[in-house]
């Protein structure tokens, strides 16, 4: 774990990212306070996850997608990413 200064705080920085810990402890959290749109990459299984349409509990929906192309977060359409060779 390292720690970096962002804005106005701390922020600390996994050198690894758990997939499954990120799955079970974070976007629960992130649904809960609203974030309407969580990309998650699984780097080890090459896919990318998007969590969107937040609940109290978690996310109501997930696509996984193996080859993500060219997509764009929800509340920004026209800010396509080309993720082509991320996952």
């Amino acid at each position: 774990m390292r720690e970096c200064v962002h804005g106005h705080g701390t922020v600390a920085i996994p050198r690894k990212l758990e997939i499954p810990d990120d799955r079970r402890l974070k976007v629960p959290l992130y649904a809960r306070h609203g974030v309407p749109e969580v990309w998650l990459f699984d780097l080890e299984h090459s896919r990318l996850h998007i969590y969107t349409a937040p609940s109290e509990r978690s996310y109501l929906e997930c696509r996984i997608l193996a080859e993500p192309g060219l997509i764009a977060p929800a509340a920004l359409p026209q800010c396509a990413v080309d993720m082509t060779g991320i996952v």
